[in-house]
């Protein structure tokens, strides 16, 4: 009986100690989950904040290329929206292929930036590096495509606004509303060469 007892004692112990083992497990990776995505939700932030700086480049570019200006300035201004938006895909890629669980198309969204710099390359500059004329010849086209991607970027700085300082917020709910920016800016603007590239995305 009283050997009972002693392995009847040890038994609860030994299940109360698997209990306690398990249940700080539980909460360590309750905590690692919780810093992944604050992690997640901070490089998503910063990769917004340089759409942000995209957006205002794109309308330094914008008044450079209205004011005027000649081949050389025109390309450096548009190179320079081209620079953050690349660093932006870069960090969303990087996101795609770091955090495997999260509801967010980091890899689509950065995709849709790929797509944008290609057009500003291969498209909307294609022949300023012969000289002023060939730009005068698509100055106004240009203008009207930076204007139209002047608006798809501000709706997107719209969308990054609410994330600054939000920590482990939905991404799910954000990669959705990021796809419907686009489809909406689409619809609004379906006769811009830019979005007639995007239209395949979305």
């Amino acid at each position: 009986m009283k050997n009972k007892t002693i392995w009847s004692r040890l038994r609860i112990g030994l299940l109360s100690a698997a209990l306690v083992a398990s249940l700080g497990l539980s909460l360590n990776l309750y905590n690692a989950h919780r810093l992944d995505r604050f992690a997640e939700s901070r490089t998503l932030d910063e990769a917004m904040k340089t759409v942000q700086s995209a957006d205002s480049q794109t309308q330094g570019a914008i008044n450079v290329i209205e004011g005027g200006a000649g081949a050389a300035e025109s390309l450096y201004a548009v190179g320079t929206v081209q620079s953050r938006l690349a660093e932006a895909s870069g960090r969303l890629l990087g996101l795609g292929g770091a955090v495997s669980d999260s509801d967010a198309d980091y890899t689509g969204m950065a995709r849709t930036l790929m797509n944008i710099n290609n057009y500003l390359g291969n498209t909307l500059t294609a022949g300023w590096q012969e000289g002023d004329a060939a730009l005068q010849a698509s100055r106004e086209q240009a203008l009207v495509d930076l204007r139209s991607l002047k608006q798809d970027l501000s709706r997107l700085a719209n969308l990054a606004q609410g994330l600054s300082g939000a920590g482990a917020y939905d991404t799910k709910d954000f990669s959705e509303k990021w796809k419907e920016t686009f489809e909406q800016r689409i619809k609004e603007d379906p006769d811009s060469g830019l979005h007639k590239t995007l239209s395949s995305l979305y």
